[in-house]
């Protein structure tokens, strides 16, 4: 899952790949972070930037929580869920405006 003004380094979709593959029981893999680049597609900095969460979630409890209490603290692009997941929840609904937060929040439940 990722925005349309977003673009993925060369082996975000691998990487979380090989993570999924791993173990079964793993059913989104995200990255930790994320770089800034120009219009053009150029570097602006090497610095990764990472989430700025002093507690990182260790359960999907906690990420629900994180979801409903910090609005906008959790943000994860370039994330890789199973299919069988997304089929759990009914799909992606195109028509959805918020798509990538209504998505993560049903499949964060439904995990639950």
């Amino acid at each position: 899952m990722m925005s349309l003004d977003d673009l993925l380094m060369k082996s975000c979709i691998s990487n979380a790949v090989s993570i999924l593959s791993s173990d079964q029981k793993i059913t989104f893999a995200a990255n930790s972070g994320h770089v800034e680049i120009d219009q053009d597609g150029l570097l602006l900095t090497d610095e990764i930037h990472l989430p700025k969460l002093d507690n990182f979630p260790k359960s999907i409890e906690d990420l629900i929580n994180l979801e409903y209490d910090l609005f906008g603290s959790f943000y994860i692009q370039g994330q890789v869920f199973r299919l069988d997941a997304i089929n759990a929840i009914g799909g992606f609904d195109e028509d959805q405006t918020g798509d990538d937060i209504i998505l993560r929040t049903k499949l964060f439940l439904y995990m639950d």
